[in-house]
């Protein structure tokens, strides 16, 4: 869960720029300043509440440094009067090379316990060239699901990807399974399923 974490923490923090004594009612704030990586942050945020004891802070900044970079950064953040939370956040950044960014990440908790939690950074280089990673994570009464995969593109054309899946059922079952694709050359897929002593069972198509 650190990558969702690294994420949203990163893209909300412009949203925190509101104190939480501001979160009654309604709430706004803005502000321009230079920043330490030698360029200038415009940032602005919003707070609401409600009677109940809801609560959400979204913010927005636009950010730009010494090496010609511009990062673009949004989040969003909640907390319902029964206990649920969440938070979203997304960033997109321009290099001084050329090349663009896009990064995303979310987080959820319901009030039962349940939680999941997103994430997936994606760059597109000058010459064409690009690279993919992501991955999510669930769990709750029925048990839990993780995942991540990367994928590739070569400025020749070639691509390639792999995705890994864990997941483990209430019952203690658990599964394993890995998908690799490379173009021309077609998609290949192992798994392993396990019951809940350790010894293997068939996997359910």
């Amino acid at each position: 869960m650190r990558i969702f974490t690294k994420i949203v923490v990163t893209s909300v923090a412009s949203a925190l720029i509101l104190p939480m004594s501001a979160m009654a009612g309604v709430a706004h704030r803005g502000v321009v300043r230079r920043n330490a990586q030698g360029g200038v942050t415009a940032a602005r945020g919003t707070a609401v509440s409600g009677p109940n004891g809801g609560a959400a802070v979204h913010g927005r900044s636009v950010s730009t440094d010494a090496s010609g970079n511009v990062t673009g950064r949004r989040g969003t953040a909640f907390r319902g009067p029964n206990g649920a939370r969440g938070a979203r956040g997304a960033s997109n950044t321009v290099s001084g090379d050329g090349s663009v960014t896009h990064k995303s990440g979310s987080v959820v908790q319901g009030r039962n316990g349940g939680k999941a939690g997103r994430a997936g950074t994606t760059t597109v280089n000058r010459d064409g060239s690009a690279t993919h990673k992501s991955g999510f994570a669930a769990s709750g009464a029925n048990g839990s699901i993780k995942s991540t995969g990367t994928s590739q593109r070569g400025a020749d054309g070639s691509a390639s990807g792999e995705r890994t899946t864990t997941a483990t059922g209430k019952n203690g079952n658990t599964y394993s399974g890995t998908t690799t694709w490379e173009k021309g050359k077609g998609v290949e897929h192992t798994a392993t399923c396990t019951d809940a002593s350790g010894n293997t069972i068939p996997c359910k198509k």
